[in-house]
Protein backbone atom coordinates (compact mmCIF):
# COMPACT_ATOMS: atom_id res chain seq x y z
CA UNK A 1 0.00 0.00 0.00
CA UNK A 2 1.25 3.52 -0.77
CA UNK A 3 2.58 5.81 2.39
CA UNK A 4 -0.25 8.14 2.01
CA UNK A 5 -3.15 5.49 1.78
CA UNK A 6 -6.38 6.26 3.34
CA UNK A 7 -9.64 4.54 3.59
CA UNK A 8 -12.50 6.39 2.28
CA UNK A 9 -15.24 6.77 4.78
CA UNK A 10 -18.44 5.65 3.87
CA UNK A 11 -20.69 6.93 6.38
CA UNK A 12 -22.55 10.25 6.51
CA UNK A 13 -21.98 12.94 9.06
CA UNK A 14 -25.13 11.46 10.98
CA UNK A 15 -23.39 8.10 11.33
CA UNK A 16 -20.64 9.67 12.49
CA UNK A 17 -22.06 11.19 15.03
CA UNK A 18 -24.82 8.88 16.09
CA UNK A 19 -21.61 6.44 16.70
CA UNK A 20 -20.19 9.06 18.82
CA UNK A 21 -23.04 9.21 20.82
CA UNK A 22 -23.13 5.60 21.37
CA UNK A 23 -19.44 5.20 22.34
CA UNK A 24 -19.75 7.99 25.05
CA UNK A 25 -23.00 6.76 26.47
CA UNK A 26 -21.36 3.07 26.97
CA UNK A 27 -18.27 3.72 27.74
CA UNK A 28 -19.78 6.08 30.19
CA UNK A 29 -22.33 2.96 31.13
CA UNK A 30 -19.32 0.53 31.70
CA UNK A 31 -17.09 2.98 33.43
CA UNK A 32 -19.77 3.63 36.00
CA UNK A 33 -20.43 0.13 36.76
CA UNK A 34 -16.70 -0.51 36.76
CA UNK A 35 -16.97 -2.87 34.22
CA UNK A 36 -14.34 -1.45 32.16
CA UNK A 37 -12.20 -1.27 34.88
CA UNK A 38 -12.73 -5.01 36.03
CA UNK A 39 -11.99 -5.93 31.93
CA UNK A 40 -8.63 -4.20 31.72
CA UNK A 41 -8.02 -5.84 35.29
CA UNK A 42 -8.60 -9.10 33.35
CA UNK A 43 -6.47 -8.31 30.50
CA UNK A 44 -3.60 -6.96 32.59
CA UNK A 45 -3.66 -10.45 34.60
CA UNK A 46 -4.24 -12.44 31.35
CA UNK A 47 -0.38 -10.44 30.03
CA UNK A 48 1.48 -11.02 33.00
CA UNK A 49 0.45 -14.76 32.54
CA UNK A 50 1.28 -15.21 29.21
CA UNK A 51 4.63 -13.37 29.85
CA UNK A 52 5.37 -15.85 32.69
CA UNK A 53 4.35 -18.82 30.67
CA UNK A 54 7.15 -17.36 27.54
CA UNK A 55 9.94 -17.25 30.48
CA UNK A 56 9.07 -20.72 31.96
CA UNK A 57 9.04 -21.66 27.88
CA UNK A 58 12.44 -20.08 27.19
CA UNK A 59 14.29 -21.59 30.76
CA UNK A 60 12.95 -25.31 29.42
CA UNK A 61 14.40 -24.33 25.83
CA UNK A 62 17.87 -23.45 26.88
CA UNK A 63 17.78 -26.08 29.53
CA UNK A 64 16.92 -28.33 26.71
CA UNK A 65 19.38 -26.99 23.93
CA UNK A 66 22.67 -26.96 27.22
CA UNK A 67 21.27 -30.98 27.96
CA UNK A 68 21.59 -31.50 23.80
CA UNK A 69 25.06 -29.83 23.89
CA UNK A 70 26.24 -31.71 26.91
CA UNK A 71 25.20 -34.72 25.17
CA UNK A 72 26.71 -34.18 21.84
CA UNK A 73 30.34 -32.92 22.98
Amino acid sequence: LPGNYRPISLLSIFDKILERLMYTRLHSFLSKHRILHEIRSINSALEVATQQRSQSLKLLIISELNWINQITS
